[in-house]
């Protein structure tokens, strides 16, 4: 077994368990970085401690976006923030989700 090698925050689920990163688990770190923007804390910061955080996320769990969150936005998060990296969506799907790629404005 592998020791993961992430910061907690922005670890993705098979990283925390230990199995091998994807591209998809770089697209769970840009919805942790998304929900941190959106929120101004941290993913999980309200955990008592980084091991709370890892055994949640190891567990399936993922970190809730803050109250207020636009719909387009809380979609982002939700196909960003898939637990299950196959259906997590891909870094080209992110690009062309309405919250980045621009088509709101």
């Amino acid at each position: 077994m592998r020791t993961p090698a992430c910061t907690p925050a922005f670890c993705s689920p098979e990283a925390a368990r230990s199995e091998r990163p994807t591209a998809k688990s770089d697209v769970w770190g840009l919805g942790c970085t998304a929900l941190h923007l959106l929120s101004g804390a941290l993913p999980w910061s309200a955990e008592d401690s980084a091991f709370a955080a890892m055994y949640k996320l190891a567990g399936g769990g993922r970190p809730p976006p803050p109250p207020g969150t636009s719909m387009v936005a809380s979609a982002f998060l939700a196909e960003c923030l898939e637990p299950d990296a196959f259906s997590r969506a891909s870094s080209s799907e992110s690009l062309d989700h309405p919250f980045l790629d621009g088509s709101l404005d």
